[in-house]
């Protein structure tokens, strides 16, 4: 007997299903087919925080300079820090150190907390060597850190030392990045990081996007002015998902350096509440314009009140305008002031954290991230985690007082000395949970180790002056242009400046003691560039040469190196060779021809060199014709040497792509000046200051303008806006002394002068 065939109906229904089978599979199999052939080409960057490289027949690992690539586009993006992982020796104890600028160090991660963390170590070591390696990066947050820790637990770590939580707001995948609905998924945001940094065809798709924002915006690292988009109320629910997503990732590290066999001890994040104001602040929802225009008054008469120092008066006068709105962050932070300054730290304390929290551009961890830190760190407690209660420890070392400029450059970056208190209370956290580590106690008071540090590290006067040259820079430029009392600040820095410079000034720089540093520990990079960079100040540019191309045969994929021996070979007329250190193909990430012309084009132009400079960047035009900063840099150097068609033409072409740059507007504006086209020029300087009012080139421009135009007054105020933002401006105290002189006012004509003689090289 035959059996029944299959029906008309079961027949459809398979084809129903083999059609749909193949409208599933058809997209995946074309999509793993891209993915083949991109990767089989080369196509992407690499995905791992370490890349492997053969060092003198080893096979070692370096960071891969570009990882951040992953998460911002490159022009925002900072690389890792210098590091080398090669077997480890069993002697050896392993200590990866996990954040983002704090923790890097910045502003000048040869001070920073890692580098003074791993000299202390070592100098307490017995019968072991400690080696700290830095893979924290500026402007990421846990969702970065979570993936860099999977990467590190492959490198064999003794410890995971994780000192995060500013950037959980303005980081990568931060709440204003996406809508609400979806940011509150953890697992959307892992699965978008998974597919644009995974996966090849995912890059393919990042890059096109990139390239389309590119065509529309110029984009550039511009710190944490690059932010000022990420504000968010503290009572915005997008908050709370967020440290939900930074408690996960949290665990996520913890989990992955206990999974792996390392300890880990994480770090409360300590921030500046005391001379830090909130960046912005907000009314709350719902107020009357009869009771802000109240509130106002209130605030403006107890402003008034503190600076006058009757502070209990001014408290009475913000009391009022708290009834009214005690959801604002500048009355809530200076009733916190007012307090302190009164002796009621405990009162003074609370309130400066709520103001804190408070803020709407939340750059500094709060106080809900530092109670995420340590529940996590008491949660996994008995599984070999730990707490290094740093901002505890600040303060007890504060005596008790909540944290000021005293440890802290700014809203969250250690100064040196701060730095060096923090590695202390890490370096006392490691010796109680790795016992083993063998660490002697410390001996000496801190005071003196601390100098001693500073004397290993070549911490001098020098660099304290630079640095506190880059804090004022930075502090001139929102958001820290926007804070409250933010001139009393520039003002007590610019005395710091003045202070530093006499002291410079009556000191020689200590030529010997780099060279005997240098020669102490020859493989310490930052040491090198130090001595380096003394060298070429001296003009001893064939000594700086042969340094750096000593140290680059032990270290050849030093790029910091790399770039001063670069600038050297440029200065002793070798550019070609320059070009060839800069471009070797045999080191990883090495720099494209046009980045090389770029850099030794900037050593030509600070050099005075501006015929060398305009045919560098002539080249370099010719490979990026849409660069607005090339075509500036070719016009500056052209117009330097009297080639004012050829620096008009660049200028005109800059000034069409890009109608708001201000070099562009500015550069052009000098050049009609140069031409005798005044009022043309004027109005070219106006338009620069429009487009960057806090730029100090189109002030002075412009003040040196109506100087010449007979406009003392005016003049002199744009001048001395442009010296106060850029306090080295010598040509600013030039003209302040030459105008105060003409008006017959001889003691500011002589204050500028001094200033004048101060700051000339």
């Amino acid at each position: 007997m035959e059996r029944p065939g299959k029906g008309p109906t079961q027949r459809t229904q398979a084809s129903i299903w083999l059609r749909l089978a193949v409208v599933v599979i058809s997209p995946v199999i074309a999509l793993t087919c891209a993915e083949v052939v991109l990767r089989l080409s080369g196509y992407g960057l690499p995905t791992r925080f370490f890349v492997p490289f053969h060092l003198d027949g080893r096979h070692v690992y370096i960071p891969n300079l570009r990882y951040c690539e992953h998460f911002v586009p490159k022009a925002l993006s900072r690389a890792p820090e210098s590091s080398l992982l090669g077997p480890k020796e069993p002697n050896v104890i392993r200590i990866f150190v996990f954040g983002g600028s704090a923790a890097n160090g910045d502003p000048e991660p040869a001070y920073g907390f890692c580098r003074q963390l791993e000299l202390l170590l070592n100098d307490r070591a017995t019968g072991k060597s400690f080696q700290v390696i830095n893979v924290a990066v500026t402007a990421m947050n846990s969702f970065v850190a979570r993936r860099i820790a999977k990467d590190c637990a492959d490198h064999k770590p003794d410890i995971f030392l994780v000192y995060m939580g500013n950037n959980e707001v303005v980081g990568p995948w931060g709440p204003t990045s996406l809508p609400g609905w979806l940011y509150r998924y953890h697992w959307f945001i892992n699965g978008c990081i998974t597919l644009q940094k995974d996966l090849r065809i995912g890059q393919l798709m990042r890059d096109l996007g990139r390239r389309l924002a590119w065509a529309r915006t110029t984009q550039r690292w511009q710190g944490m002015e690059g932010f000022l988009a990420s504000a968010i109320r503290h009572d915005d629910p997008r908050l709370q998902y967020c440290y939900r997503h930074f408690e996960d990732n949290l665990k996520g590290i913890v989990r992955t350096g206990l999974g792996c066999g390392a300890k880990v001890l994480i770090c409360t994040v300590p921030t500046n509440v005391v001379d830090c104001p909130p960046f912005r602040s907000t009314h709350r929802p719902g107020l009357t314009e009869a009771q802000i225009r109240q509130f106002d008054a209130s605030f403006g008469l107890g402003r008034s009140l503190e600076q006058a120092g009757e502070f209990e008066k001014a408290l009475e006068q913000y009391q009022k305008a708290y009834e009214i709105d005690d959801t604002h962050a500048d009355l809530v932070y200076c009733m916190g002031r007012c307090l302190l300054r009164s002796g009621r730290v405990d009162q003074a304390k609370a309130y400066l954290l709520r103001a804190q929290d408070l803020d709407n551009l939340r750059f500094r961890a709060d106080t809900v991230i530092n109670r995420i830190i340590r529940s996590q760190a008491d949660r996994f407690a008995n599984m070999g985690a730990g707490l290094v209660d740093l901002q505890a420890c600040l303060e007890q070392t504060n005596k008790g007082l909540p944290l000021g400029s005293t440890f802290l450059w700014d809203h969250v970056h250690l100064t040196v000395l701060g730095n060096f208190y923090a590695a202390m209370a890490a370096m006392e956290a490691i010796g109680k949970i790795m016992p083993e580590a063998g660490l002697m106690p410390v001996d000496r008071p801190k005071g003196q180790l601390f100098s001693q540090l500073c004397n290993r590290m070549l911490y001098d006067l020098q660099e304290q002056y630079r640095l506190t040259g880059l804090m004022y820079y930075r502090k001139t430029r929102p958001p820290f242009a926007g804070q409250i009392d933010h001139d009393l600040d520039l003002a007590s820095m610019g005395n710091e400046l003045i202070a530093l410079r006499k002291s410079i000034k009556s000191t020689p720089m200590a030529g010997k003691a780099y060279q005997q540093t240098c020669a102490n520990y020859p493989e310490d990079h930052f040491v090198v560039l130090r001595y380096g960079e003394f060298l070429v100040g001296s003009n001893r540019i064939a000594e700086a040469i042969d340094l750096y191309q000593g140290f680059l045969k032990t270290r050849p994929f030093e790029k910091a190196i790399r770039i001063r021996l670069a600038e050297a070979l440029a200065s002793a007329g070798a550019e070609g060779q320059a070009v060839a250190v800069l471009t070797d193909p045999h080191i990883p990430f090495h720099c494209a021809t046009s980045e090389a012309l770029e850099l030794i084009g900037a050593c030509y132009a600070r050099q005075g060199r501006y015929a060398e400079a305009l045919d560098v960047y002539k080249r370099l035009s010719r490979m990026r014709p849409a660069d607005v900063p090339t075509l500036v840099n070719l016009a500056s150097a052209a117009s330097h040497i009297g080639d004012h068609r050829t620096a008009r033409e660049a200028l005109e072409k800059a000034t069409r792509m890009d109608p708001n740059s201000a070099p562009a507007l500015v550069n052009m504006g000098n050049l009609l000046l140069r031409q005798g086209l005044r009022e043309q020029a004027h109005v070219w300087f106006e338009r620069a200051l429009a487009a960057d009012p806090y730029n100090y080139i189109p002030r002075f421009s412009l003040g040196l303008a109506r100087l010449n135009q007979g406009l003392v007054q005016e003049g002199i105020k744009l001048v001395t806006d442009a010296v106060h933002l850029q306090p080295d401006l010598v040509q600013g105290y030039d003209l302040l002394a030459k105008a105060y002189s003409q008006i017959g006012k001889a003691d500011l004509a002589s204050y500028y002068a001094e200033l004048r003689q101060l700051f000339s090289p």
